[in-house]
């Protein structure tokens, strides 16, 4: 269920976060946030090898360059998972 899912996804971010505690792209700033690379659709909400520590500001770049993103790293497609 969605309930679980959000279950497992809030443990998954907090360890995740507590263990890369720098932004992944700036590697300056705090990480506030989790960057789903491959999205959120079921398992991968809280899947940890497509996550990505990043701070509010780096998120933002990210979701609104995906070309350049997809370059770098910072996002997946879905299809070659």
């Amino acid at each position: 269920s969605r309930k679980l899912d959000l279950k497992l996804y809030e443990q998954a971010r907090d360890e995740y976060l507590n263990q890369h505690p720098f932004c992944d792209r700036c590697f300056k700033k705090h990480s506030i946030e989790i960057h789903h690379k491959a999205g959120k659709i079921g398992s991968l909400l809280y899947d940890k090898r497509y996550f990505m520590a990043v701070d509010r500001i780096c998120h933002i770049w990210i979701e609104n360059n995906p070309v350049e993103s997809k370059k770098l790293g910072y996002s997946v497609t879905r299809t070659k998972l």
